[in-house]
């Protein structure tokens, strides 16, 4: 079973200098050298990719690699780039367990939003917040069915009455354009569609062809409506502008 933690998903041993990670199918990974890291993140083969790319910091180190080139996609914490080399192992071990704070809140404000008898579809590339928000739900007696893929894609075949998204939205609300698609598509067929955003919305200016998120967006300090998500970087717990649960 894939772990649930990003503590337990990556792990560097700075007795052998490897990472060891996960495949999506549960496989153990073993990483030697930051170039094996940056390309098995590229080919999408890491379970919890975000928490691998932050512990193969580690790795780096070791081979002295003052910066490691992930895809653009791979959103590394500014602290770990001045972080002094001594105290970079726990920097990063603070970073994993923001990212288990995070998913739990995250998995437990979606939660909220469900009813027994709806149709849960999950879709993370990442794979972590997914198993997190399953384990939950696997919890309850009457929770919801749900149905966890890895990859960006939804069809009406899956007869999902919610689905639960994880991906990037910008500050201003605005999301990539294939990711609208899929959303209005969901709208098109009746089925609930929400953004997973458990660390808020990137700070980064959004591209000239994003485009407004139709649905609510659920991190780790509330519920927002899109136009409103900026709203988390001031929020020290739950806004005052969510989406009312009732």
């Amino acid at each position: 079973m894939l772990p649930h933690l990003a503590t337990q998903a990556a792990r560097y041993d700075a007795t052998t200098h490897r990472l060891h990670a996960y495949t999506p199918q549960g496989e153990a990974l073993c990483f030697e050298t930051p170039a094996e890291l940056t390309q098995a993140i590229a080919d999408q083969r890491v379970y919890a990719s975000h928490a691998v790319a932050i512990a193969g910091i580690l790795l780096a180190l070791h081979h002295g690699v003052a910066r490691m080139h992930y895809d653009p996609g791979v959103m590394i914490p500014d602290v770990l780039r001045t972080t002094t080399p001594s105290l970079l192992a726990q920097t990063v071990h603070q970073q994993l367990q923001r990212i288990d704070r995070a998913h739990e809140r995250t998995a437990r404000l979606a939660q909220e939003l469900l009813t027994d008898d709806d149709v849960v579809t999950l879709v993370d590339h990442d794979g972590l917040l997914a198993t997190v928000i399953h384990r939950q739900l696997q919890r309850e007696a009457s929770a919801p069915r749900a149905h966890l893929t890895r990859h960006h894609t939804w069809s009406p075949a899956q007869q999902a009455t919610v689905v639960l998204w994880q991906a990037p939205i910008h500050g201003d609300g605005q999301i990539a354009p294939a990711l609208f698609q899929h959303l209005t598509e969901l709208l098109s067929h009746q089925v609930l569609g929400y953004v997973l955003a458990p660390h808020g919305p990137q700070t980064d200016p959004a591209p000239a062809d994003a485009r407004l998120c139709p649905t609510a967006v659920i991190t780790s300090r509330g519920i927002y409506r899109a136009d409103r998500v900026s709203r988390y970087l001031h929020d020290s717990d739950i806004g005052g502008d969510m989406i009312p649960l009732q």
